[in-house]
């Protein structure tokens, strides 16, 4: 079973990565893995691992650190609501804000530090680090620079986790003050923050790119129950269920349609510009916005079992579906660390005992290979890399499951594109009329223009725009769509007849060739692959219009990129 837990305070990846492993090492786990981004931790078990043996190894790494288990009815989280107190929170609004203040104070104080201690402290023939501007602005942009990590750092002190990033930046900007380089103590820590700033900035823009994505769950459900229609949440909604779904709502669950007829826009699933007609036994999925007409649709599951919420859950989780560069990086991080310590303690321990050089000169040498080869970057950027991949892909629609994706794509040898609104534009114009014989251009697309008034469908807009001229003054026109076929209308309007008598009402049809057969009308066969309306008035054939959707201007140049790219075989799948 997969159960999700979220962990409050918990913003270093180098624990993240020993929470997994802890947990992993417990017998019956099949998969731990955490999304630092919504601070989630999800585990596949047998439900014997307790919340309280959860928090307690939890504690034990970042002591800080809660475990709250999340409801299973309503585990699809919003990635962007990461709220940390520690320095390294999600919130991207004020944190940011913040923490810029706060590298800034830092900065200014450093720069008023180098002027004072070098030419006020060298005029008075002082030591420049011993000045009355010296020492004490010394002092203030250290403690500016370094108060998070040196606070950080003391809060891992006493746990088995204690050999992290903010420990060796601690250490080595104290031990760099210890030997008198205090400027260079302060430089490290602001170029640390600095990264750190520019990682959590990032990380916020791909957040906010995935909540977006996220927003297109529904925000309600009318549900039949009790002999009335009850509003409610979609997390409510049971198998089942009859749910009412009105023109212009979004659907709240995948289901199966009873009773209605409309057309359903799938493009926040499917990326498909064209609306999806529907009717009494048909499907319909939650996520996509009924358009037309009132569905009857019954549940055909919960709404977590339901194709919008699998999405969310999807782009959600796709930081924690790691890569096999991302399971290494993170295994590697574990020895890591300590053999950074134990080789820096060496550098400044050994030569000196073989009388290679001072211990100060050896020691000065170990501060920087523990500088250089701080963790930090090493556990944050690959991971950060893929998720800045991740949400630069939902900004283009893009749907990754995750990083293994990424690492996919380097294998790929033949690439599928749907056509309407991926290659095309998804924007429909007439490109030919063809009336029947005996009949002008005129008189079909009067006919067509007056049918296509009633609907709504992209391709009906497209006539209708192209022939608006046509469409008579002073009529009458009643009817409507039929979902999947077409439009059938009929006009009136008040002239007379020569005796005196208003004239009669004319039936118009106008769909597809089936739609003709259907009503006994010959309709001639079109070639090609743009969609067709064929046209009837009083039963007489009157042709059909070939409506075509418009190539996008950079397809040809996006194909001709990813041939650059060593793709050859590239294909179309379209409905027409």
């Amino acid at each position: 079973m997969k159960r999700r837990f979220k962990i409050n305070n918990l913003c270093c990846s180098g624990c993240a990565a020993t929470i997994e492993s802890k947990i992993l090492d417990f017998p019956g786990i099949q998969s731990a893995s955490i999304n630092m981004d919504g601070g989630v931790l999800t585990i596949e078990d047998n439900g014997a691992l307790a919340l309280d043996s959860i928090n307690e190894l939890t504690k034990a790494v970042e002591p800080d650190a809660s475990v709250v288990e999340l409801d299973a009815e309503k585990n699809v989280q919003s990635a962007a609501d990461c709220c940390c107190d520690n320095w390294l929170d999600g919130d991207s609004g004020g944190h940011v804000k913040k923490e810029i203040f706060g590298i800034a104070s830092a900065g200014i104080l450093f720069a008023a530090a180098l002027f004072f201690g070098g030419r006020v402290s060298g005029f008075l023939g002082l030591p420049s680090q011993s000045g009355l501007g010296g020492y004490g602005l010394y002092a203030l942009a250290y403690a500016a620079a370094s108060y998070p990590v040196l606070r950080s750092a003391w809060k891992t002190m006493f746990t088995k986790n204690f050999l992290n990033e903010f420990f060796l930046m601690s250490f080595a900007s104290l031990a760099a003050i210890a030997i008198g380089k205090v400027p260079e103590a302060i430089s490290v820590m602001l170029f640390y923050r600095v990264g750190e700033l520019f990682q959590e900035m990032a990380a916020s823009k791909s957040r906010r790119s995935i909540k977006s994505l996220l927003e297109q769950k529904p925000n309600a459900a009318r549900v039949m129950r009790g002999g009335g229609v009850s509003e409610i949440s979609p997390d409510e909604v049971r198998k089942g269920d009859v749910v009412i779904v009105r023109p212009g709502e979004k659907i709240p669950i995948d289901g199966l349609v009873l009773e209605g007829a409309s057309r359903i826009d799938t493009s926040p699933l499917t990326g498909e510009s064209l609306p999806v007609a529907v009717s009494a036994g048909g499907v319909a999925f939650g996520g996509t916005i009924n358009l037309d007409g009132l569905l009857t649709i019954e549940a055909s599951g919960s709404f977590e079992d339901s194709s919008v919420a699998r999405i969310m859950e999807m782009v959600e989780n796709a930081v924690a579906r790691k890569s096999p560069t991302e399971r290494f990086i993170t295994k590697f991080a574990r020895y890591y660390t300590p053999a950074v310590v134990a080789l820096s303690a060496m550098v400044a321990i050994v030569p000196p005992l073989l009388s290679m050089g001072g211990f100060s000169e050896w020691l000065y040498r170990a501060l920087v290979l523990l500088v250089v080869s701080c963790p930090c970057a090493l556990v944050i950027s690959i991971p950060l890399g893929y998720f800045g991949g991740i949400g630069a892909a939902s900004r283009a629609g893009v749907l990754v499951k995750g990083g293994s994706v990424f690492d996919a794509l380097e294998a790929t040898e033949e690439i599928f594109f749907d056509k309407t609104g991926t290659l095309t534009r998804g924007v429909f114009a007439v490109k030919e009329a063809v009336p029947a014989p005996g009949v002008s251009s005129d008189e079909l697309g009067a006919a067509a223009v007056i049918a296509e008034s009633l609907s709504n469908h992209p391709v009906a807009r497209s006539i209708a725009s192209a022939f608006r001229p046509l469409y008579p003054e002073g009529i009458s026109v009643t009817g409507g769509e039929i979902a999947g076929r077409g439009v059938a209308a009929e006009y009136s309007s008040s002239e007379e007849n020569g005796d005196g008598r208003t004239k009669p009402a004319i039936n118009l049809l106008a769909g597809s060739e089936a739609f003709m057969r259907e009503n006994d009308i010959d309709a001639i066969a079109a070639g090609g692959g743009d969609s067709v309306v064929h046209v009837a008035s009083g039963g007489r054939y009157m042709g059909y219009i070939e409506v075509s959707d418009a190539i996008r201007p950079d397809s040809a140049e996006a194909i001709d990129e990813i041939r650059e790219c060593g793709i050859e075989k590239i294909y179309m799948l379209s409905g027409d």
